[in-house]
């Protein structure tokens, strides 16, 4: 399954943790392309007005900046030094503030080459970039948890202790 986050370099910005790390961020549509016919999830995500935040760090910044319900670092390790992103559901009191947040991880020498391009290109509204992650698909409702990936239902949960997030493995960025 892949999940892919678009929009302008307008929609960007960057920040400087307290221990010196940059983080880059943006806001852009969403949309989720799920394999095999399990399209329930669209009735959550593929809404008019959800729309996605997402944060991308260095591996070496503090784990607190980047890492929310998954364990981001584990799963940095575990993937041979590539980038890993973690796909959240937050609840907003209406469809306009309900977001799909995602946090990727990669290490310290791409981001900061994928920072200068965002640099170099930002504020220019002809500039668009696409973020494509790809994981591992939905878990059908009448398995019961494991370590599998979370069931629709444990990843839009309404309690943010039981909300389970979809973790990525292979995550692509382009500016075009």
């Amino acid at each position: 399954m892949v999940w892919s986050f678009k929009g302008t370099t307008q929609q960007t910005w960057l920040s400087l943790s307290p221990d010196g790390h940059w983080s880059l961020h943006g806001e852009s549509s969403q949309h989720c392309y799920p394999e095999g016919g399990v399209v329930e999830i669209l009735k959550y995500v593929d809404v008019d007005g959800v729309l996605a935040e997402w944060h991308i760090h260095s591996f070496d910044a503090s784990r607190h900046d980047y890492d929310s319900l998954g364990d981001l670092k584990t799963l940095f390790e575990n993937n041979e030094g590539k980038a890993v992103a973690s796909i959240e559901f937050q609840w907003g009191p209406g469809p306009k503030s309900t977001l799909v947040k995602v946090s990727i991880v990669m290490p310290p020498a791409i981001l900061n080459d994928l920072i200068t391009r965002f640099r170099t290109t930002n504020g220019n509204a002809a500039t668009k970039y696409s973020i494509d992650l790809e994981f591992l698909g939905l878990r059908d409702p009448d398995v019961p948890p494991s370590e599998l990936p979370p069931s629709i239902s444990e990843f839009v949960k309404h309690e943010r202790l039981g909300r389970r997030p979809y973790l990525s493995r292979k995550v692509t960025v382009t500016i075009y």
